[in-house]
């Protein structure tokens, strides 16, 4: 049980992670170079996502609090949210009302992916079945991050080597929907069915990873690996910057 339970947590570790850092690294030349869309003007849009995490991280973590029997329905919603949100930024946007869709995209996959965070990291001390399997399971956790974050900083210029059109965009978002799929058909997220029912107030201070330097790792309280997954990815970001 506990190998199946380290395979779903590196699963669940990656797709979180390749919806993070990666989208900031791509969405830049994705936006300006496909859609037209001026650096200016996605920053601010940028800024205005990052207020909205400010404000409903907390919600979420409340939420996931206070109904800890739909953590599997809570997983759902997080994997179904970042496929959908991926394949309406970067596939499917429609032309009419393309400010609008993109909006919507990036606050789905935003929101999916605090809620996804939150659930996840959250509960991390009730997967490893005490202090002991914590550093075993903080290892498939950041070995699986690390996969996930190098993996989709380089998916568009690989898409594009295998023949992709669109800067490899299109395909890129078809990928990670895929994969959001696959991640819940093959190993569906580690839900603890024990431990302390106020599992998640470590949303109440949102810190993610991705979006910053190194922030205290929430299950074994020692500095995360943050800042190497990001020096990483940027090396991969190198070879994915048209």
């Amino acid at each position: 049980m506990f190998r199946t339970t380290n395979a779903q947590v590196s699963l669940f570790a990656l797709m979180l992670a390749a919806a993070g850092l990666p989208l900031y690294i791509h969405l830049p030349a994705y936006a300006s170079g496909e859609l037209g869309m001026s650096l200016g003007a996605l920053g601010g849009l940028l800024i205005g996502l990052r207020v909205l995490d400010f404000v409903q991280d907390p919600l979420l973590g409340r939420m996931v609090d206070s109904f800890p029997n739909a953590r599997a329905l809570f997983a759902a919603l997080a994997l179904l949210g970042l496929g959908l949100g991926f394949a309406l930024v970067f596939t499917f946007l429609p032309a009419a009302g393309q400010l609008f869709w993109l909006i919507l995209g990036l606050a789905l996959l935003f929101t999916a992916h605090s809620l996804g965070s939150i659930l996840f990291y959250g509960q991390s001390t009730a997967l490893a079945g005490g202090e002991a399997g914590l550093v075993k399971l903080a290892a498939y956790r950041e070995g699986g991050s690390l996969v996930g974050v190098l993996l989709a900083a380089l998916a568009p210029t690989l898409f594009v080597a295998a023949g992709a059109g669109g800067g490899g965009y299109p395909a890129f978002g078809l990928g990670l929907a895929a994969m959001a799929g696959a991640v819940w058909l093959l190993h569906p997220p580690p839900l603890a069915d024990h431990g302390p029912r106020h599992f998640s107030h470590a949303a109440f201070c949102p810190q993610k990873r991705w979006r910053g330097a190194a922030p205290l790792d929430r299950t074994d309280q020692q500095p995360a690996r943050g800042a190497d997954l990001d020096t990483l990815s940027l090396l991969c970001a190198g070879q994915a910057w048209p």
